[in-house]
């Protein structure tokens, strides 16, 4: 190996510390919630559980505050979208 590669970074494989990562959720994973399918919805809840209790999941209040603000447009959205579909 030459002597000039060791002051390269060299992460380490993601199967590494993939087990161990904390996760950071996204305003926009808590808003998608409202267009999954029941399923899909299960499922995340279940991972977000199981990291939570593993305290591996952090929210932040920012992503909440977001999450609270557009909540409301999301549900008239998801109504609206009902509606459409039940009007054609």
């Amino acid at each position: 190996m030459e002597p000039w590669r060791k002051y390269l970074f060299q992460p380490n494989p993601v199967s590494e510390w993939i087990d161990e990562a904390i996760i950071v959720i996204d305003t926009n994973v808590l808003l998608a919630a409202y267009q999954w399918r029941e399923l899909t919805f299960s499922e995340v809840v279940t991972v977000l559980e199981e990291l939570k209790k593993n305290n591996r999941l952090i929210i932040p209040l920012q992503v909440i505050e977001e999450f609270s603000k557009n909540r409301p447009q999301q549900i008239m959205q998801r109504i609206n979208d009902i509606n459409t579909i039940i009007s054609t």
